[in-house]
């Protein structure tokens, strides 16, 4: 259906992972990141803030992030980064695989 999902999960100290909240929105607007947000603070209460929020970037979540949860730091997930680093890695040997050579070869 082409819907964004939205999985919002809390990590443990133990390094255990429980499902939260899950949301299928419309699109990937700023309006829809906030009602979601919106939604998780009338779960959690007004009073829990999250210490650390990890995102893979979505631009339309950053300014909901800082309006719901303005004192939780807001760390993108590493995952995600290396994804991206690799798929541009990628694109740039495909236009000059010296430089990838070079790369992959240190």
């Amino acid at each position: 259906y082409k819907m964004p999902l939205v999985e919002i999960i809390r990590m443990m100290s133990c390094n255990k992972n429980f499902l939260i909240a899950y949301a299928i929105l419309k699109d990937k607007s700023q309006n829809n990141y906030d009602w979601v947000l919106k939604r998780l603070r009338d779960l959690i209460g007004p009073d829990v803030h999250p210490s650390v929020i990890v995102t893979d970037r979505e631009l339309g979540l950053i300014n909901p992030i800082i309006i719901n949860f303005p004192t939780s730091a807001h760390l993108l997930c590493t995952w995600h980064i290396n994804k991206d680093g690799e798929h541009k890695v990628y694109n740039l040997s495909q236009k000059n695989t010296h430089i990838a050579t070079k790369f992959t070869r240190g």
